[in-house]
Order: structure tokens, then C-alpha cells, then sequence
């Protein structure tokens, strides 16, 4: 059987370039999950997960700035 790919959560916020302190927030929340143990670990399916939230609050951030009257 092959084995998967686990990533640490500095890997994966190098790669996905979410912070630590955000990727935290979102385990936190229950919006990211990573594998119980003393330290976050990631499966591969997770960083495309963590890239779409990203994306999603980068875009929420947008509108909310642009809807915001100078």
C-alpha cells in the first residue's frame, strides 16, 4: 500500500501562501482540518482546499473594501 504525502502546516502555508497564524484561525473554526496530533498535519487534498478558502476570503476582503464609501 502506498503511503500519502503529509505536509506540516509551515509547508503547507509556504506552499498555499496562507500565514501560519490564518491557517491556524481556520483549524480553529473548523473551516480547515488536519490530522489529529500534537502538530497540524495536511493530506495533498487538504492544500487544494486551504487555496480555494484563501481565494474566497482574499475575494471577500475585495468587495468588502469596494463596497466601502470614500
Amino acid at each position: 500500500m502506498k503511503k500519502k504525502k503529509i505536509y506540516t502546516a509551515k509547508e503547507v502555508a509556504k506552499i498555499t501562501g496562507v500565514s501560519l497564524s490564518q491557517l491556524y484561525q481556520w483549524i480553529h473554526y473548523g473551516l480547515v482540518k488536519s490530522v489529529a496530533t500534537y502538530h497540524c498535519l495536511f493530506f495533498p487534498e487538504d492544500l487544494e482546499k486551504i487555496i480555494k478558502l484563501k481565494k474566497k476570503m482574499e475575494k471577500m476582503k475585495n468587495e468588502r473594501h469596494n463596497s466601502n464609501p470614500k
